[in-house]
């Protein structure tokens, strides 16, 4: 019995709700039978509502919920919100606006089937929003985490203590009353306390343009400030996960922009996905990025995994896609507690590519955990095939894959060996627009002799070029004129696309 759930529960698989219905999914809960995904959603661009969509461990979508009056408009928080109690039931912290017209905090209590909810409003401050919230089973008591504005210019970090039905013990705000500080994350922390992320621009070097530094702080069980760390410079920088691990340090992820780098300077929406290791005083350990810079990379989760290694998802941009479409993809990642990287995924649903309107691939995953079988499930959104955000989830195995091949591009790969296999090959050409050198690179070595043609709008053979037993060519271009050219490769053995290249 023990060995036929544990190949049910390996069965991958990548799906959406699909039904019409626009959604982000930021918050999971896993139950003996099934995965249930959490967020905010609703009719497009109606009013938003609780939304929970519930898969079974196989990725068929077997009920679907919305919560909340007409009048609400609710967002649920940051990333890997919510937590179980008591053993049965469910509680999401998040903001709302109430039938007054007044922003208050809210947690949602479902019960066990996810059908039936209640919820608590924080009418505290003039506006208030948790953006997480975590059960301690010790105190039997909900650690919520957000942040209050008054005026809307100014932003202070706000903790709350709640029993198990949402009455509130004690709240206390963090933060100076002059500038905009947000809280994004909550961990529960061995000794009883918490440890709060999120950004500040009250702290740190000036900053720039209204752009914020990185802001930890350490509390003890009562809300008192033990230590605080501010991390960045005058460029952005954001934080969406942090916890205790199990060695007793503090772990967290979040996006940045690259100091070394100008591009990033000079546009602050280049930024690196990044982890950064404390010790329990708050200093640093290590301070790793990861992958290439690029718009929209962050780290929007963290977890740590049975072996004592990190999992963490986001977003990555890139043309992962077949034929190099630029997007947002879905990126999963596993790196050692020593910040080594152990691999590297990046996802994205069938159907987010409009082949109609040639939209660019859209997918975002806000929040991973790991899974009793070694593997994991993450959810977050997905364009479709109409261009409407939906729920997303992926369930994968121990290496991070769905399936055979393993990502996305290993895919690509393996589409591309079928069609060689076919008679077909493919190139890339680089840089475009180009000006003295213009690059090939095959996907598949040209063993038999060939030639490469460039040929202008009128088609005129403008340079040619034999190539053989190689995957890497490049034409010199000095003498070409500026305009637009085709590049056309010709073999008896295999057919190739025509690629479009700019000489400037």
């Amino acid at each position: 019995m023990v060995t036929c759930v544990n190949i049910q529960a390996q069965t991958t698989f990548n799906a959406r709700p699909n039904n019409g219905n626009w959604g982000i999914s930021n918050t999971i809960f896993i139950t003996d039978s099934s995965y249930a995904i959490a967020g905010v959603g609703g009719e497009f661009r109606g009013q938003r509502k609780l939304k929970v969509s519930i898969f079974d461990y196989t990725g068929n979508l077997k009920k679907e919920y919305l919560h909340g009056a007409n009048y609400e408009l609710i967002g649920t928080g940051y990333y890997a919100n919510g937590s179980k109690i008591n053993d049965s039931s469910y509680v999401i912290a998040a903001g709302a606006i109430d039938k007054d017209g007044k922003g208050v905090g809210r947690m949602f209590f479902l019960d066990q089937s996810f059908d039936s909810v209640l919820f608590k409003d924080f009418k505290n401050y003039r506006f208030q929003q948790f953006s997480q919230c975590r059960w301690n089973e010790k105190t039997k008591q909900i650690i919520g985490l957000g942040y209050v504005n008054h005026p809307v210019t100014i932003g202070r970090f706000w903790l709350s203590k709640s029993d198990s039905l949402g009455n509130q013990i004690w709240d206390t705000l963090y933060g100076t009353t002059t500038h905009l500080d947000k809280a994004t994350t909550i961990g529960l922390c061995k000794d009883g306390g918490y440890i709060l992320g999120g950004w500040t621009e009250s702290y740190g070097v000036p900053n720039v343009n209204g752009n914020a530094n990185v802001w930890i702080v350490k509390t003890d069980s009562n809300g008192k400030v033990e230590w605080e760390r501010v991390f960045g410079d005058s460029l952005t920088e954001a934080v969406f996960s942090v916890f205790e691990g199990v060695d007793g340090h503090f772990y967290f992820s979040g996006g940045r922009t690259d100091y070394k780098e100008p591009l990033s300077r000079n546009n602050n929406e280049y930024s690196l996905n990044y982890i950064i290791k404390l010790d329990s005083t708050g200093k640093t350990i290590w301070d790793n990025s990861f992958g290439t810079l690029g718009k929209n990379n962050s780290l929007l989760s963290l977890n740590q995994t049975p072996d004592g290694s990190l999992i963490g998802c986001g977003s990555k941009p890139g043309r992962y896609y077949k034929d190099g479409v630029a997007g947002i993809y879905g990126y999963v990642i596993k790196v050692s507690s020593d910040g080594e990287l152990l691999w590297e995924r990046v996802h994205h649903h069938p159907d987010a590519f409009d082949k109609d309107s040639q939209a660019g691939v859209r997918g975002i995953l806000y929040s991973i955990r790991p899974t009793a079988d070694g593997g994991y499930i993450a959810a977050g959104e997905t364009n479709t095939n109409d261009n409407y955000q939906d729920f997303w989830v992926i369930k994968m195995d121990e290496e991070g894959c769905i399936g055979t091949p393993c990502d996305l591009q290993e895919a690509i790969l393996a589409q591309e060996e079928i069609a060689f296999q076919n008679g077909i090959q493919s190139f890339k050409v680089f840089p475009n627009p180009a000006s003295d050198l213009l690059n090939l690179s095959f996907s598949f070595p040209v063993l038999e002799e060939a030639f490469v043609q460039l040929v202008d709008q009128s088609g005129k053979v403008v340079l040619h070029q034999f190539i053989s037993n190689t995957s890497n060519v490049s034409l010199d271009l000095s003498a070409i004129s500026s305009g637009i050219y085709f590049v056309s490769v010709q073999s008896t053995e295999y057919t190739f696309p025509v690629k479009k290249v700019v000489v400037r």
